[in-house]
This record gives structure tokens, sequence and C-alpha cells, in this order.
């Protein structure tokens, strides 16, 4: 050993060790803090909050533990959303529809698009964030995601004057409709296991101060 030390031997690897750590620890934070999305490719993960964001072939999925939303491509402002086991279409005047959409194969038939959705990201995919920052706007076929301030977002139709909103912890969404009502949908009940914590462990922070979202 001590002639080990003498030649220097345990010092080089000593440094050779750190400097792997150090490259390492680098790289993590690299891969754990991402900056925000400029745009939302089909089938790749994203999220906003605790809502996560899935770009399908006809729908746009946006979903927590407790609510799920789907913005049809073609939609001129109105959209379904599944919520304490419930399926229901709102309107752009803020009218409901769940009498003819709320049926228990229906609702199967909206959380298995979803949940199919999800299976064709590619596993190794990390979540990346949008929209952190007040200001920003993603446009995303007939529909527009923008960052109103720190903690809320707002979903708006290129065809519509209605306006979802959601806010960082709320359990569903504000409705802001085309008569200048306001509604507000708060769920109790969770989607189920599948569906909790959307996109999980693929999620990596914003560098927009190391998103605010997930951080209070």
């Amino acid at each position: 050993m001590d002639h080990f030390c003498r030649l220097g031997v345990i010092n080089h690897i000593s440094k050779s060790a750190k400097t792997y750590a150090d490259e390492k620890l680098k790289s993590d934070k690299e891969d754990q803090y991402m900056e925000d999305a400029a745009e939302v490719l089909p089938y790749r993960p994203y999220h906003w909050c605790q809502w996560s964001v899935l770009h399908a072939k006809e729908c746009i999925y946006i979903w927590c533990d407790y609510t799920a939303i789907a913005l049809s491509s073609g939609s001129n402002g109105w959209f379904s959303f599944i919520m304490d086991g419930k399926l229901s279409t709102i309107y752009s005047a803020g009218c409901l529809d769940s009498s003819g959409t709320d049926t228990s194969d229906s609702r199967c038939e909206f959380l298995e698009k979803l949940q199919r959705a999800k299976c064709q990201v590619a596993s190794d995919k990390p979540s990346q964030p949008i929209l952190s920052t007040p200001g920003n706007t993603i446009a995303l076929d007939k529909w527009r995601l923008k960052c109103r301030r720190e903690g809320e977002l707002a979903i708006d139709n290129v065809e519509g004057q209605q306006s979802t909103v959601l806010r960082e912890d709320l359990p569903g969404f504000i409705f802001e409709s085309n008569k200048g009502a306001t509604h507000s949908f708060n769920a109790e009940l969770t989607l189920g296991a599948e569906f909790a914590a959307g996109w999980a462990k693929r999620h990596a922070k914003s560098n927009q101060s190391q998103s605010n979202c997930n951080s209070r």
C-alpha cells in the first residue's frame, strides 16, 4: 500500500472517482431540469404543474389525478371531461350535457382511448414542462394554451369566446362561458390508480424558477 501511495496511484484513483462523480451529478441535474417546450408534438409527454398533456391523433388530452379533459381537434369550443366517475360534455355557453354521454360504456371508452394514447408514448421519454412563464402560448389545432400568470393556465378555442382555466392544486377547472358566466368544477374522487400522478416519474423540472408549479 505504501508503495502505491508513493507512486501516486491512490491519489490518481481518488481524483478519477471524484471526476466521474462530478460528471454524473452534472448529467443528472441536466436531465432533471429542462427548458419549457416551445411546442407540443404528437405522442410526446408534457406537463403543466400537476396536469399531464398529450397530443393524440384527433384529440388533446389534459388530465390530473382527479379530472381528464379531451379537446377534440375539430371542436369549436366544446369538450368532454370525466370527473367523479361521470362523463360530460360542456359547450361554449356553459351548458352541460351528460344525459346522452354518461353511460358505463362511454366512460370506459373515454378512459380506454386515453390509456391507449398514453401507451403510444415511448417509455424512455421524460415529460417536458410547458408554459411556466406568464404570457407564453402554445397553439394546438384549434386550441390555444396560455399561461396567464404563475399557477394559472387558460385553454381557449379559436372559434369561440369561452375559456377554460386550470389552476395549480385545483382538482378540476373553471369555465368562463361566452356569455360571461363563470362555472367551477371541482372533483372529489380520483380517476384511479392508472391515472394517478400523470406521467409519474417522467416529470422533469423547468428551469423557470425550477418550475414554480412543482415546487410549491
